[in-house]
């Protein structure tokens, strides 16, 4: 599934195997994560979700990671 993870420090876009813990305002732990430029942009894949045991108040929304151009380096 396609989705916007985010925290206090910005938001990344994201794609992620289909789990229960992932759900709109839900706060959840990534392990695993990889990130990759994908079409000159960043994304978060390959990772495992689980519910958070502490909630993240506030969402930077107005930093977006994946909005940036980036190139990759090999």
């Amino acid at each position: 599934m396609r989705l916007v993870l985010g925290d206090e420090t910005g938001t990344v876009k994201a794609f992620l195997q289909q789990n229960d813990a992932l759900a709109v305002g839900k706060t959840v732990i990534l392990s695993g994560a990889e990130s990759r430029v994908v079409n000159e942009h960043i994304e978060i894949q390959r990772a495992r979700a689980a519910p958070a045991r502490n909630a993240i108040d506030k969402v930077k929304e107005s930093f977006n990671l994946s909005e940036k151009s980036w190139v990759p380096v090999d």
